[in-house]
C-alpha cells in the first residue's frame, strides 16, 4: 500500500513538472508562431491582390486591399469550397471586376492529382478573368487532368467570392 502511494506521488510530481515545462515552452514559442503566421498571411494576401500596399480585415472572410494612399483598390475573400477529399481553404482577390489572383492556403486533395491546384501553372489561368465569366471546368478554365472535382471546387470557390464581391458593390450603390 505504501509503495502504491509513493508511486502515485512520484507520478504526480513528474506530471506537474512535465506539464509546467510544456506550458512554459508553449508561452515562449507562441509569439514567434503568431508572428510567422501573420507574415505568411500577408504574403498570401499580397499574392492575390498585388496592387494593394496594406490590408484591412472587414470580417471573418473578407479583407479590403488599400493603396499607399489608403484608398480601396480591391477585396480578398477567404472561401472554403469542398473538393474530392475535403475542404479547400483559399483566398480570392478581386479588383475592378476582375480576379487578381488565387491562393490555396490548405487542402487535402489527392497528391499528384488534386494537389496540383496549388501549382502556379493552374492558378495563373484565373488572373485577369472577368467576374462575368462562367468559371466552368473544360469550358473557360483548364481542368486538372484526373481531378475535375478539385477543379470544379476551385471554380466554385471563385464563384462564391464573386457573389460576395457583387454583394459589396450592391450595398455601396
Amino acid at each position: 500500500m505504501k509503495k502504491a502511494i509513493l508511486l502515485a506521488i512520484y507520478m504526480t510530481v513528474i506530471t506537474l513538472i512535465s506539464g509546467s515545462i510544456l506550458f512554459y515552452m508553449n508561452n515562449l514559442t507562441l509569439p514567434l508562431i503568431m508572428s510567422q503566421s501573420e507574415k505568411e498571411q500577408t504574403v498570401a494576401l499580397s499574392k492575390v491582390l498585388p496592387i494593394a500596399h496594406s490590408f484591412e480585415k472587414k470580417d471573418e472572410t473578407t479583407y479590403s486591399g488599400l493603396t499607399k494612399e489608403k484608398k480601396l483598390c480591391g477585396y480578398i475573400f477567404n472561401v472554403k469550397p469542398v473538393g474530392y477529399s475535403g475542404e479547400i481553404n483559399m483566398l480570392v482577390g478581386i479588383s475592378n471586376g476582375k480576379v487578381t489572383g488565387i491562393s490555396i492556403l490548405a487542402q487535402t486533395e489527392t497528391p499528384g492529382l488534386g494537389a496540383k491546384a496549388q501549382e502556379d501553372s493552374f492558378q495563373q489561368q484565373f488572373i485577369a478573368k472577368s467576374i462575368e465569366d462562367a468559371f466552368e471546368a473544360k469550358k473557360d478554365i483548364r481542368a486538372i487532368t484526373g481531378s475535375t472535382i478539385t477543379t470544379k471546387a476551385v471554380a466554385d470557390g471563385i464563384k462564391t467570392a464573386i457573389a460576395s464581391y457583387k454583394k459589396i458593390l450592391e450595398t455601396k450603390e
